[in-house]
């Protein structure tokens, strides 16, 4: 990839990723170390998007203020400080401690997000924002990899791996990554004296059509962390399949959410627009959840895999990119940033919901209610396809 702000900005959250994807399927384990008991573990995962919910807008609405450079260095010293803490704690309350400031400083992706947009051509942020998606699904294919492989030598060294790679992320990004331009910003720190406009914020995200795009951003990611709560688990009971067998499955969803966001996304919305592929990711991924705990075989279930994969990298970053282009460049990062809490509070509650569906209902419930979620995002989409009314005039 040709050195460009974007390939910077996309290797700085790739790297990121891979970070956050080494840790976390360890980190259950590494909990009960401490005494931590089922509730535990499940609040201490919880933790991390709690205080991500909360940090998101924030640290998008400063990078509107003071610049995406800083915003994203700062928050690349927490997860590096975050890591560390993880690595060295020695009870539980440093590691919920550690997952609480890693969720702070993971808010981070609000500013990469408003960074792609302050770099690419409207017309070409569906493929920025694909990008950063991608850089999700190879997170989350090297990082566990690399996890399974530092466990061995003691169950800290994932962590302080994860340390280092965020420590050496931060000096990279420093060296390479430029503060992008931004004309219709104004002056930096003029706008950081004035303090971070909430009102100007809440003012845009009351918008119908943005409401619109964070509930749709909130239910896709519903649907998505409900599978991940619950796929193990469904697998295990319909298959017999054990740690192994599911790290390949998750390890072929990450392949095919990169695959799709990487290169398809910027193609099919050159032909297709925007508010269309998210209609049609929308519904593809409503036939592959149904599908999932009905499916018969290895081949079955990997055919319906790519089918719901497909759906879920098409729509997301189609998502992401029409709430920077429906936000004003003053609030572009807070706005971004708001959707990046309705993605957080989806992953609080989409977990706990599929986890209860599996427990009190059997394996087909919690895949049912993340399609039924998923056919109301879908019905709202529609709406997208009509023309967005024009501003009214302002008052003199």
């Amino acid at each position: 990839m040709k050195r460009t702000p974007l390939s910077a900005v996309f290797m700085t959250v790739v790297v990121d990723l891979i970070g956050f994807g080494i840790v976390i399927p360890l980190l259950p384990l590494y909990a009960q170390q401490f005494g931590a008991s089922g509730l535990q573990v499940g609040l201490l995962m919880t933790s991390y998007s709690a205080a991500q919910l909360v940090a998101a807008p924030l640290w998008g609405r400063l990078s509107d203020r003071v610049g995406r450079r800083p915003v994203l260095l700062v928050s690349l010293c927490g997860s590096t400080v975050s890591y560390a803490i993880a690595a060295l704690a020695g009870s539980l309350w440093l590691l919920f401690l550690a997952r609480l400031l890693g969720g702070i400083s993971g808010g981070n992706l609000s500013a990469a997000q408003a960074y792609v947009a302050d770099v690419t051509a409207p017309e070409e942020r569906a493929r920025g924002m694909g990008l950063l998606g991608a850089a999700f699904g190879i997170g989350f294919v090297i990082g566990p990899a690399i996890g399974g492989a530092l466990v061995g030598f003691g169950p800290w060294v994932p962590f302080a791996g994860a340390a280092l790679l965020c420590g050496g992320n931060f000096v990279w990004t420093w060296i390479s990554l430029p503060e992008p331009p931004r004309p219709h910003a104004g002056d930096p720190r003029a706008a950081a004296r004035r303090g971070l406009g909430w009102k100007e914020l809440l003012v845009a995200v009351r918008q119908p059509r943005l409401l619109s795009l964070l509930v749709l951003f909130f239910c896709a990611t519903f649907a998505l962390a409900n599978l991940e709560a619950t796929f193990a688990l469904s697998t295990h009971r319909l298959f017999g399949y054990g740690n192994r067998e599911n790290a390949f499955l998750f390890t072929y969803i990450g392949l095919m959410l990169a695959v799709t966001q990487a290169v398809r996304v910027g193609r099919l919305a050159k032909r297709l627009g925007e508010p269309a592929l998210v209609v049609l990711g929308l519904l593809v991924t409503v036939g592959g959840l149904f599908a999932v705990p009905y499916a018969h075989n290895l081949w079955h279930l990997l055919a319906i895999l790519a089918l719901f994969s497909f759906g879920s990298g098409i729509s997301s970053p189609s998502i992401s990119s029409l709430i920077s282009r429906a936000a004003g460049a003053g609030v572009q990062g807070g706005v971004l940033g708001a959707g990046q809490s309705a993605a957080s509070l989806a992953r609080v509650v989409g977990p706990a919901c599929g986890g209860f569906c599996f427990d009190r209902f059997g394996v087909p419930a919690p895949y049912l209610l993340g399609a039924t979620v998923m056919i109301v995002a879908w019905t709202i989409s529609l709406t997208l396809l009509r023309p967005p009314l024009p501003e009214p005039p302002p008052r003199s």
